[in-house]
Formats: structure tokens, sequence, C-alpha cells
């Protein structure tokens, strides 16, 4: 590489314009993964399998508003779990640990045979949530 004689200082400067530039390039880039990874995470997904309402068990979970989802046996007994977790919860300093925790939370919840499921609004019928969407309900 054959370098100009330009002078110290304008040499300094274009490196260090350089360095800047390659710095804003990786944020850039940062910030599109970020940005993709949320779209993914928000899209609204094609449901595999659509499960009517009489498939639902005791032991899933309904992630939704309303009456139903609240007299729903398995939604209740996810409440008192979430209300014993609680304390807990909010002693952790955190994210990875709180994560954590959700995690364990949703483990014994399918360890049972429950789901997490949510109402596709056009069908009507139910689907399970991703992981991604479990952890963020069972967080929030």
């Amino acid at each position: 590489i054959t370098i100009p004689n330009i002078g110290h200082t304008a040499l300094a400067h274009a490196i260090s314009g350089g360095e800047a530039s390659i710095y804003g390039a990786q944020l850039s880039i940062l910030e599109e993964l970020k940005r993709i990874t949320y779209d993914q995470a928000m899209k609204p997904r094609i449901p595999g399998a659509l499960i009517s309402e009489e498939e639902i068990t005791e032991k899933d979970v309904i992630c939704e508003r309303g009456g139903k989802s609240n007299r729903h046996e398995g939604t209740k007994r996810y409440r008192g779990m979430i209300d014993r977790f609680k304390p807990q919860y909010q002693s952790l300093t955190t994210k990875t640990s709180k994560t954590n925790l959700s995690r364990k939370i949703i483990s014994k919840i399918q360890q049972n045979g429950g789901r997490f499921l949510k109402k596709n609004d056009k069908s009507q019928k139910y689907f399970v949530l991703s992981p991604v969407e479990t952890t963020r309900k069972v967080s929030q």
C-alpha cells in the first residue's frame, strides 16, 4: 500500500475518520440485527397446528384478557404459581436471573403437560406461543 505524502496531521485525521466510519458501520449492523430480531419475534406467525376450544386442557394456560382465561383452571394454576414466585422474581437484580426464573416457571407448566395458548383472531382457534413469546409473557 502506498500512502500519499499528505502530512502527519492530515493522515491522522483521515485515519481517525476511518475509525469513526468503521465504528458507525458496526453500530449500523448491530441496530439492523436488533431490528430484524425484533421484527421476527413480533411478526404474526402463521400457526402450525390450530387448537380448537375442545382441545384445550385444564393444564393449558390461555394468554388473553377476559373472563374465559381468568376462569380457566390452567390459567388460575399459572397465576397462583406466579404469585408464589413473585417475591423471588422481584428480589433478583439481573435480567439473566429473572429470565432463568421465568424459564423455570415455563418448564414446570410444560412438564405437567401444559401449553401457553393464544387465540388466532382470524380463525378463532388457538395456537401454541413460541418460546420467545412464552418467556416474554411469563416475565411481564
